[in-house]
């Protein structure tokens, strides 16, 4: 074939087919494609809420780590307050 033949209806019918083949073809590799892409959003979107639930254990474990160390102290401050209130009624009673 002569590439500078003119075009015949013909060949532009041919071409047609050919082109509307290969866009066929194209769109089943495209849905093949949307499936896999589905499928990593779903593990993409599990793998974020793991994470998510990890970060959440994280802090709470952080605030009873924090609760537990502030028990002795809070017990002490209640102590040396109860001191004090005994001994300003100790004072305050006795002449």
């Amino acid at each position: 074939m002569d590439k500078n033949s003119p075009a015949t209806k013909k060949d532009l019918l041919d071409l047609e087919g050919r082109i509307d083949g290969k866009i066929a073809g194209l769109d089943g590799k495209m849905a093949g494609l949307g499936v896999k892409i589905d499928g990593v959003q779903t593990k993409l979107k599990e793998d974020f809420e793991e994470m998510v639930r990890d970060a959440q254990t994280e802090i709470l474990r952080g605030f009873v780590a924090f609760q537990n160390s502030n028990v002795p102290r809070m017990r002490k401050m209640e102590a040396d307050v109860s001191n004090i209130n005994a001994s300003t009624s100790q004072r305050i009673g006795s002449p």
